[in-house]
C-alpha cells in the first residue's frame, strides 16, 4: 500500500509539473541598447495561469533590434543596425540560452533592420542601404560573408522619408519559392524567385507591386491559405490587401489603421491570429494603439476594435501560439504589456500586467 501511494504521489506530481509547463509561454526579446537600460537579448516567460512575466538577460550585445529563429529553433539570428558595427550575429540556441557562433559585419550606412531564415540562407533587409543581402547558412549555424547583394532603386513623394529606397522587411513565402521585400522609400513590394541551390545568386527578380504614393510599406503578413498579403504602410496607416497569383502581385483591397485624420501615424507591426480569422496591427505616433480586424467575410479586413497599447511606441508584438494572449513591445515606455484575446470575437482586453525591459523592439515565442 505504501508503494502504491508513493507511485500515485509521484504520478500526481509529474502530472502537475506537465500542466505547469503547458501553462508557460516563452519568448526572446530584442532591444535597442544605445541610450537605454537594455543590455542585449532577453528571455521572457509568461505564466498564463497568474499572468506573471519573468525576464532574464541571456546575451549581452549591442542593439540586437530584430531576431529570427531557424525553423527547428536550434539557431537564432540577430541584426544590429548601428553604425560601423551593423551586421548580423549567429547564435546556437540551447535550453533557452544563447551561444555565440559568429558575426558578419556590413558597415556603416547599411542599417539592417529585419531578417528571414531559410534552411540554407539568411536574408537581410538593409533599411539605410536600400538593399537585400543574402548570406549562406552553414550546417553548424554559422554565416558566410554576403554572397549576393540586391540593390533597390527609386524614390517616392515624401521628401523627408522617401528620397531613396528603404527596405524594411524580408519574408520567405511558406513554399520556399519566393522572397518578399517591402520598400518604404519606393512604395513597392518586390518578389524575388528564390533558388536555394544557387550558391552565387539565389535571388532573381520576379515581380513587384506599387502601392499608394507616400504610404510607406513597412511590414506584411500572409494569409493562412497563402493567397493574400496584408501590407501595413507606416506613413499613412494604409492596410493594403495584395493578391498572389502565380508570380504576379496585385492590389485587391484597402483598409486602414487610421480612423482619425488628426492622428499622427506611424504604423508598425502586423500579424494574423493562429486560426487565420483575425488580423492585428499596431500604430505608434499619437494613436499608440492596436487595431483588430476580422478576416472572416471577404478579402478586405473589417475593423472591429482599436485598443490602447497601455504603453508608448508599440514597435512589435507577438500572439501566443495558442492564440490566448498578445504581448506588445512598447519601445519608448520600456515595457511589454499583456492582453488577453477572445478567440471567438478576436477582441482584446488589457490584463493590467506588464514587465519592464529597456527599449524592447522585437518579441518572438519559441
Amino acid at each position: 500500500m505504501i508503494k502504491i501511494n508513493i507511485i500515485l504521489i509521484s504520478l500526481f506530481t509529474l502530472f502537475n509539473q506537465i500542466i505547469a509547463q503547458t501553462n508557460l509561454s516563452r519568448f526572446v526579446v530584442g532591444t535597442f541598447t544605445e541610450n537605454s537600460s537594455a543590455k542585449g537579448i532577453y528571455s521572457l516567460t509568461l505564466d498564463k495561469t497568474n499572468l506573471e512575466l519573468k525576464s532574464e538577460l541571456i546575451y549581452e550585445i549591442k542593439d540586437p533590434n530584430f531576431l529570427c529563429f531557424s525553423k527547428d529553433k536550434r539557431f537564432l539570428y540577430a541584426v544590429s543596425e548601428r553604425k560601423e558595427g551593423a551586421g548580423v550575429v549567429a547564435f546556437r540556441f540551447e535550453n533557452g540560452k544563447l551561444l555565440f557562433i559568429n558575426k558578419i559585419t556590413f558597415g556603416a550606412g547599411t542599417e539592417p533592420c529585419h531578417l528571414a531564415v531559410s534552411e540554407k540562407h539568411v536574408a537581410v533587409a538593409n533599411y539605410g542601404g536600400g538593399s537585400v543581402y543574402i548570406l549562406q547558412r552553414n550546417p553548424d549555424g554559422s554565416l558566410s560573408p554576403v554572397i549576393q547583394k540586391v540593390m533597390h532603386t527609386g524614390s517616392s513623394i515624401d521628401p523627408a522619408r522617401q528620397q531613396k529606397p528603404y527596405v524594411h522587411q524580408v519574408s520567405f513565402t511558406p513554399d520556399g519559392k519566393f522572397l518578399l521585400a517591402t520598400d518604404l522609400g519606393t512604395d513597392k513590394v518586390v518578389a524575388y524567385h528564390y533558388n536555394s541551390a544557387n550558391a552565387i545568386t539565389p535571388l532573381l527578380f520576379s515581380s513587384e507591386v506599387k502601392v499608394k504614393p507616400g504610404s510607406g510599406p513597412r511590414h506584411l503578413a500572409m494569409s493562412k491559405n497563402n493567397k493574400y498579403l496584408y501590407l501595413l504602410q507606416e506613413l499613412d496607416g494604409t492596410l493594403s490587401v495584395i493578391t498572389r497569383k502565380k508570380t504576379e502581385l496585385s492590389i485587391s483591397g484597402i483598409s486602414s489603421v487610421k480612423q482619425n485624420e488628426m492622428e499622427e501615424t506611424a504604423a508598425a507591426d502586423i500579424h494574423i491570429s493562429p486560426d487565420g480569422q483575425y488580423l492585428y496591427a499596431t500604430n505608434r505616433g499619437s494613436a499608440q494603439n492596436i487595431s483588430v480586424f476580422s478576416l472572416k467575410n471577404g478579402i478586405v479586413p473589417k475593423l472591429i476594435e482599436q485598443c490602447s497599447v497601455e504603453g508608448n511606441w508599440p514597435r512589435n508584438f507577438a500572439i501566443t501560439d495558442d492564440g490566448s494572449f498578445i504581448l506588445i513591445a512598447n519601445q519608448r515606455s520600456n515595457s511589454i504589456t499583456i492582453f488577453s484575446r477572445d478567440k471567438k470575437t478576436g477582441k482584446l482586453k488589457f490584463t493590467g500586467k506588464s514587465v519592464q525591459i529597456g527599449s524592447p523592439v522585437c518579441i518572438l515565442e519559441y
